[in-house]
């Protein structure tokens, strides 16, 4: 089973746990994701990725909560409505070979990428 959750700060709008279509996902998506620090996650079993929107760009993050080295890469409105697209079709998570691990409680996917790893 999908359930989505999200938080609009502009909007003081967040909601958790719903079980949402593709289109009401996209539609959702789509209202949110373009101002900065609003999130979509979507929660398929026991597996969670977020997109977050920072300044300039959208974070895709695959949450692993016991180790919180998270994979993770950058990516267009675009490429995030395929990745949803494919959640939807595939019921399921995947972890995309452009990502990389990002320990979230010493350093950023910046930090990573920068270091050339």
């Amino acid at each position: 089973m999908i359930k989505v959750f999200y938080t609009d700060y502009y909007e003081n709008i967040a909601e958790e746990n719903l079980e949402l279509s593709l289109d009401e996902c996209v539609e959702i998506f789509e209202e949110t994701i373009h101002l900065v620090d609003n999130f979509v996650g979507i929660q398929v079993g026991k597996h969670t990725m977020m997109f977050h929107r920072d300044e300039e760009q959208i974070l895709v993050e695959v949450l692993n909560p016991p180790t919180l080295v998270n994979p993770q890469m950058y990516a267009s409105k675009e490429q995030c409505l395929t990745i949803i697209q494919e959640i939807y079709a595939k019921e399921q998570l995947f972890v995309y070979p452009q990502m990389k691990l990002v320990d979230v409680r010493k350093e950023s996917l910046n930090d990573v990428l920068e270091r050339g790893e």
